[in-house]
């Protein structure tokens, strides 16, 4: 009898949809705007001070200060773990985290009957009930979910219905 290897661990991040630009172009985009901002609120802040300006120029001077942090802090925590939603498959069961504000939710693979596969949904069976999981990606992305979690359930012997191919 042939044996089945997985890999013990593997995460899929979701990425948002219709995106042109690399993941890492992105982030070098981000560095660069943050660092406009900051030099611009210095300039703000020089002209402020040095010519004792009106209260206008300090408004400005906050606002591309503050621009310049909240860019830089994006990009150093775009495509973050901790931050982005994501499905990760374990030898254990499946953890899914589907909001920034949200809890990580764990389903253990013993505990699955059934999975479903819809456009950008994901069906899971456990005790009695069904539970779907939506989510926001693209194309390439979901289509590598599925074909992970096809993988890992294949091994569990959990059965897979894909309702796209239903129709």
């Amino acid at each position: 009898m042939e044996t089945q290897s997985i890999e013990s661990k593997k995460t899929i991040l979701l990425v948002p949809r219709d995106q042109f630009v690399s993941p890492q172009t992105s982030r070098k985009l981000f560095y660069i705007s943050s660092f406009l901002f900051l030099v611009a609120g210095i300039f703000m802040a020089m002209e402020f001070f040095m010519e004792k300006g009106d209260n206008g120029n300090i408004v400005q001077f906050v606002f591309f200060i503050l621009a310049g942090i909240f860019y830089f802090i994006s990009a150093k925590s775009s495509y973050n773990k901790k931050l982005m939603p994501y499905f990760e498959l374990t030898e254990n069961g499946i953890k899914i985290k589907l909001g920034l504000f949200k809890n990580p939710y764990f389903i253990e693979w013993s505990k699955i009957r059934k999975i479903q596969f819809g456009p950008f949904k994901i069906g899971i069976k456990h005790r009695s009930d069904w539970q779907y999981f939506p989510y926001i990606t693209d194309k390439k992305t979901s289509i590598q979910l599925k074909r992970e979690i096809e993988q890992f359930a294949k091994v569990k012997n959990i059965e897979i219905e894909n309702m796209l191919k239903r129709q």
